[in-house]
C-alpha cells in the first residue's frame, strides 16, 4: 500500500532549495507538486491521467509565491472537477485563454480604439484636435465602465444609463456627442462581424432634446459698423487678424474657413471651391464662394505668410491650421464677448441679405445650406452663381459703408 503524502506547509514552500542543476521537488498530493529548478523558479505543476485517452498529464498551475500553497489548492480542486466530467484540464486551459485574448481584442475599448485608428489612417482624416476630442469622450465618459466588457455582450440598457448618467448630471449636449461617438464605434463593429447589431442604433429618441441656442450676433448696423472698425484695429498675430476680417465677408462656417487651401482659390475667376470631407467625418464641406474685391484682397495679404503651406491660415507654432478658439479669443479681447461669435457673421449676413431684397435661394445656396427638398439628394453649388457673385459684391460693399459709419 503507496505511503500516504503529508500535505506541503508554507514553510516548506518558502524553504525548497533551488539545485545547481535538476529539479527539486515537493508533492502536496492529488497530484500537486512544486519544482525548483536550476534557473531559479518555482513552479506549480498537476499531473493527471487524461480522461479519454488515460496517458499520463501534466499542466503548469503558476509561479510560486505568486501563485500561493491555498491558491493551488484551489485550482487543483477545480481540475479535477473537470476530470470527473470528462474534460481535459490542459485543453480547457487553452480553450480559457484564446477565450481571454479574443475578450480582449474583442472589448468595447479595443474595437473603439480600432476604429479611431482605422479612422485617422484614411486620406480624410480627422484634424488633430478632432480626433484628440472623440477619444477623449470615450475616455471620461465611457471606458471606465464598460471598456473591458466583450462590445457583443453590451446591451441596449447598460449604453443608455452611461447616456442618462449625463444628463442626470445636467451634460445633455455632452451626452448626445457622447451617443454619437458611441453608436459609430458599434456599427463599426457590425460591419467588422464582431456585433450582431447596435445596441445604441435605436436611443436616440430617449435622451432629451436640446434646445439649439442661437450664437450671438449683433444686429444693430451702427454697433456691427463699430464692430468692423475695431476688427481693423486688432493688434494681434496677421493669420488671426486676417482670419477675423475676411470673416464678415465670406460668411462660411469658422471650421470652413480656418481649413481654407491656397489649391482651392481660383484667382483668375474669384472663386474659392470646397469639395470634399469636412473636420467631423460625415460633415461634406461642399461649397463654392465668389470672392469679393475686398476678400481676394484679404487673402493676398496672406500669400507672403503662409503661401508656402497647404492652408491659408496655418499656425507654424502647432503644425496645423489655426483652431476655432484663435479668433474668438480675438473677439473676447475686442470686447465682444456673449455679444458677437464667429458663426455670428452668418446671421449677420442672412439677415442683412434677406432684408435688403435679394433671393431667398440665393441666400440659401451662398449659406450652404440643404435643400429643403428631400427628393434631391445634391444640389448644384454652382447654382446662381453669377448672382451670388453681384450679391456678394453689393454684401461687401455695404459692410464696408457701415465700416465708413453710413447705414
Amino acid at each position: 500500500m503507496p505511503k500516504a503524502i503529508t500535505p506541503l506547509t508554507d514553510s516548506q514552500c518558502k524553504n525548497l532549495a533551488l539545485p545547481a542543476k535538476g529539479i527539486n521537488q515537493l508533492s502536496d498530493g492529488h497530484g500537486l507538486s512544486l519544482q525548483a529548478d536550476s534557473k531559479g523558479g518555482k513552479y506549480w505543476r498537476l499531473r493527471y491521467y487524461h480522461p479519454h485517452t488515460k496517458k499520463r498529464e501534466e499542466i503548469r498551475l503558476g509561479i510560486y509565491p505568486d501563485v500561493s500553497l491555498k491558491a493551488a489548492r484551489v485550482k487543483r480542486e477545480e481540475l479535477r472537477a473537470l476530470l470527473e466530467k470528462g474534460i481535459d484540464p490542459k485543453q480547457h486551459q487553452q480553450e480559457q485563454e484564446i477565450k481571454q485574448r479574443n475578450q480582449a481584442l474583442n472589448s468595447f475599448e479595443a474595437v473603439a480604439r480600432k476604429w479611431h485608428a482605422d479612422q485617422q489612417a484614411k486620406p480624410d482624416k480627422w484634424m488633430p484636435e478632432h480626433a484628440h476630442r472623440l477619444l477623449r469622450s470615450l475616455e471620461l465618459h465611457i471606458f471606465p465602465d464598460i471598456g473591458q466588457r466583450p462590445i457583443a455582450e453590451i446591451m441596449p440598457l447598460e449604453v443608455l444609463s452611461l447616456l442618462q448618467r449625463l444628463e442626470a448630471a445636467g451634460k445633455y449636449d455632452t451626452a448626445h456627442k457622447v451617443y454619437d461617438v458611441v453608436n459609430q464605434v458599434f456599427s463599426y463593429a457590425v460591419r467588422l462581424r464582431i456585433c450582431v447589431f447596435n445596441p445604441a442604433a435605436e436611443l436616440r429618441r430617449e435622451l432629451a432634446q436640446v434646445k439649439q441656442q442661437s450664437f450671438h450676433h449683433l444686429s444693430d448696423p451702427a454697433e456691427i459698423g463699430q464692430l468692423l472698425r475695431d476688427i481693423d484695429g486688432y493688434t494681434g498675430t496677421p493669420q488671426v487678424r486676417i482670419l477675423l476680417k475676411l470673416s464678415p465677408y465670406v460668411f462660411t462656417r469658422p471650421a470652413e474657413l480656418r481649413m481654407m487651401k491656397w489649391a482651392e482659390l481660383d484667382w483668375d475667376n474669384g472663386i474659392w471651391e470646397k469639395s470634399g470631407e469636412g473636420e467631423r467625418k460625415g460633415e461634406r464641406m461642399n461649397f463654392l464662394i465668389p470672392l469679393s474685391r475686398q476678400a481676394a484682397a484679404l487673402i493676398e495679404q496672406m500669400k507672403p505668410i503662409t503661401g508656402h503651406y497647404d492652408y491659408v491660415f496655418w499656425n507654424k507654432g502647432t503644425g496645423q491650421p489655426f483652431s476655432e478658439a484663435a479668433a474668438s479669443k480675438a473677439l473676447h479681447r475686442l470686447g465682444y464677448k456673449d455679444k458677437q461669435t464667429m458663426h455670428g457673421f452668418r446671421h449677420i449676413a442672412s439677415t442683412a441679405l434677406n432684408e435688403q431684397g435679394f433671393n431667398g435661394d440665393w441666400v440659401e445656396r451662398q449659406l450652404a445650406h440643404k435643400d429643403p427638398n428631400q427628393t434631391r439628394k445634391t444640389y448644384n453649388k454652382a447654382e446662381y452663381l453669377e448672382q451670388r457673385t453681384a450679391m456678394m459684391q453689393a454684401y461687401a460693399d455695404y459692410l464696408d459703408s457701415l465700416k465708413d459709419g453710413n447705414k
